[in-house]
């Protein structure tokens, strides 16, 4: 709907949060197709959720966002109350995640060994314990060589945050800056373009 997408950005969700939200509410509205989405009553609203987690298998984390997209809506762009919308929300399941073997880690950076590049970029997601997305936004100056420390700017909850790095993947990343000169961004795919 017009001002959607706007709204979401005026407010300055992240690009990741844009995106699904946009993508579930636009869902929500096919469902929907022919109605005034101004009037759908939260008993609907509901029945779609259970629909969703009855013939797509949603998760718990998507049934959230998708409630939260459809909330979005009603409060953000329309400037509705919260009282006139409620939803009832799933507990997130408490489940531990997989975690790779130091074997597993090798093999992965044994592969890409060739390509400095791409061994700094691993290698820094698994020392750092950073999300594609954060390693994807640094910079040069975001490593302290005399410290070696990494600066994660507006990571998970909009926070910066600094993390160590090993001695060997600080004399990798110089090595890195030696040969590949970045100029904006740490990782680039040409030169001043980041890697996407």
């Amino acid at each position: 709907p017009p001002g959607y997408a706007e709204t979401l950005r005026q407010l300055r969700y992240s690009e990741h949060t844009v995106r699904a939200y946009t993508v579930y509410f636009r869902e929500f509205q096919q469902y929907f197709a022919g109605r005034n989405l101004r009037y759908i009553r939260p008993e609907e609203i509901n029945a779609y959720i259970v629909h969703l987690i009855d013939t797509r298998r949603i998760s718990s984390c998507q049934q959230n966002l998708r409630i939260n997209s459809i909330k979005f809506y009603f409060e953000k762009v329309l400037g509705q109350e919260r009282k006139c919308y409620e939803v009832k929300r799933a507990k997130r399941e408490r489940t531990l995640p997989d975690v790779l073997s130091k074997e597993e880690i090798k093999k992965i950076l044994d592969v890409t060994v060739t390509d400095l590049r791409f061994f700094c970029m691993f290698s820094i997601l698994y020392s750092a314990g950073l999300r594609i997305s954060e390693l994807l936004e640094l910079k040069p100056g975001d490593i302290n060589e005399s410290r070696s420390l990494i600066r994660v700017r507006q990571g998970k909850g909009k926070k910066d945050r600094y993390t160590l790095l090993s001695k060997p993947l600080m004399k990798n990343l110089k090595e890195y800056n030696k040969l590949y000169k970045p100029r904006i961004w740490l990782f680039e795919r040409r030169p001043e373009e980041p890697i996407t």
